[in-house]
């Protein structure tokens, strides 16, 4: 029988190319959708978000400042420092696509 399909194949090689039309579509879909959510965390350094610090300093803590300085200095994210105003600016303008922000009483 499985000869009998192979001189039918043999004999007709448009049978050949419609199959194998068949079967590269949905590989086509498959490598592009995996490569889509193959790395989703391998560009974040790329990825540019605003952080804003309202904290107000207590006496001898500023937690505040200190967590916006090592955010701005880890280059794992790409965070920038800036007032409210001009992040929400950046960010309705999709200049930065997150605005973490540091309420006034994080320090207290």
């Amino acid at each position: 029988m499985a000869l009998h399909e192979m001189r039918y194949l043999h004999q007709h090689p448009a049978v050949i190319r419609i199959l194998l039309g068949i079967l590269v579509v949905p590989l086509v879909y498959a490598v592009t959708f995996l490569a889509s959510v193959w790395n989703p965390y391998g560009e974040l350094q790329h990825l540019p978000m605003a952080v804003v610090n309202q904290d107000r300093p207590v006496t001898g803590m500023a937690w505040g400042r200190q967590v916006t300085r090592q955010l701005v200095r880890d280059r794992s994210l790409d965070f920038r420092q800036m007032p409210m105003h001009r992040a929400q600016q950046q960010l309705a303008t999709g200049h930065v696509y997150l605005v973490l922000q540091i309420p006034r009483e994080a320090s207290h």
